[in-house]
């Protein structure tokens, strides 16, 4: 017959265990939370005419157009802008969802979720050139 008290000593320290495996999910979380807000991404345009810094939440920080850039026409400057800054905002988002991989797991309903919300936002990834 187990004794009431022992039974209580058991449950206590269950709840310890959970309470302290509660803070260390908890600390883990901020600290992933501010990694994801320090994270960016710079691409370059695959011969370099624009080269676009973008951060974790989508954010352009900087764009740089060189000299080569200036003799394209306008729709295919505008475009390859705008694809550049798809591909460093994608770039940037899959940096964060690696640093939530490596946090909570690949099979993380959160990590899912965010893989999935990468893909819908940005679809297939273009060819491009990662510089930092």
């Amino acid at each position: 017959m187990t004794d009431a008290f022992d039974d209580l000593d058991s449950a206590r320290a269950r709840i310890r265990s959970q309470v302290q495996d509660a803070r260390e999910r908890t600390a883990a979380v901020t600290v992933l939370a501010e990694q994801v807000a320090a994270t960016s991404a710079t691409v370059r345009s695959s011969r370099g005419e624009v080269t676009v810094t973008a951060t974790a939440g989508a954010q352009i920080t900087d764009v740089t157009v060189a000299d080569a850039a200036l003799g394209l026409r306008a729709d295919v400057l505008g475009r390859l802008i705008r694809d550049t800054v798809a591909a460093a905002q994608r770039a940037a988002a899959e940096r964060a969802l690696a640093l939530a991989e490596d946090a909570l797991g690949a099979d993380s309903g959160f990590v899912v979720g965010l893989r999935t919300d990468i893909d819908a936002r940005f679809g297939e990834a273009p060819g491009e050139t990662i510089l930092r």
